[in-house]
């Protein structure tokens, strides 16, 4: 069963050109559907719609055409009390873990802000509550006070994990949530986020050009080229012994980790 459900996703910018205004096509004829309790990878270079596709997923920008169907409903169609509880169950953990944060809030009130929107918890209960997300992304209570500049990349990725939590959403949307790190942490915050899916029962849709972590991480991957789904592979097995081309592109172009050992190889 899909909980997100993408037809016929077609997107443009406006671009200037000499004479008249043109519209600059970034997205075209996208249609997906994001199965229930998998992790559905969108994998591709930079420069591919990724990022844009995640933002018209989490109707943060109206595709130009299609439509976007979460939990059954239209989303750039829902109103009111509808689409605030579209919103609840839809949340996001973006690239870059300090932007995303207000640097002024301790990490008590960035885990907090999303439960006073809704009002999910009761003012009593809130920071137990909050102590309790911390500490299921492997932080502590010794954390709440902290501001966002007395955490690494890593702990402030957690922070925002949490947040995304907060609400318990049935999907996140995972854009490059782990490329700003260093690769102790984004090994550390990838076993995180398999563990939480399984603990949460958490449908996540991953944005990432990082072919290992797609490869840890994923159930399905989808293959986005140029703005247009090119191949779609159900298993990661799958994926690895595919010989067709934007997957044989992809993993012939990794490089080796020891800078002293990189020459272009394949994924072993």
């Amino acid at each position: 069963m899909a909980i997100l459900t993408l037809t016929d996703i077609a997107h443009s910018y406006q671009k200037k050109g000499l004479f008249q205004p043109k519209q600059a096509p970034v997205l075209e004829h996208i249609s997906l559907n994001i199965p229930v309790g998998q992790c559905f990878t969108l994998l591709g270079v930079s420069g591919a719609g990724k990022s844009t596709l995640g933002n018209i997923m989490l109707g943060i920008e109206r595709p130009t055409r299609g439509t976007v169907t979460f939990l059954g409903q239209n989303l750039y169609e829902a109103k009111g009390a509808t689409l605030k509880q579209l919103r609840r169950e839809l949340q996001v953990v973006f690239q870059d873990s300090l932007s995303a944060v207000d640097p002024r809030m301790t990490a008590e009130q960035i885990i907090a802000e999303p439960l006073d929107n809704y009002q999910m918890v009761a003012q009593a209960d809130k920071r137990a509550y909050i102590t309790e997300l911390l500490e299921q992304v492997g932080l502590s209570a010794d954390d709440l006070t902290k501001y966002p500049r007395q955490f690494s990349g890593g702990q402030l990725q957690r922070i925002n994990i949490a947040r995304a939590l907060a609400l318990k959403p049935k999907l996140i949307v995972l854009d490059e949530p782990i490329s700003s790190l260093d690769m102790v942490n984004q090994r550390l915050i990838i076993d995180l986020l398999q563990r939480l899916k399984e603990d949460f029962q958490l449908t996540y849709v991953f944005i990432t050009h990082d072919i290992k972590a797609a490869c840890l991480l994923s159930d399905h991957i989808a293959i986005l080229e140029a703005g247009t789904i090119t191949e779609q592979y159900t298993t990661v097995a799958d994926f690895i012994a595919s010989t067709k081309s934007a997957a044989h592109h992809l993993k012939t172009s990794l490089l080796a980790e020891h800078p002293m050992k990189r020459t272009i190889r394949s994924l072993p």
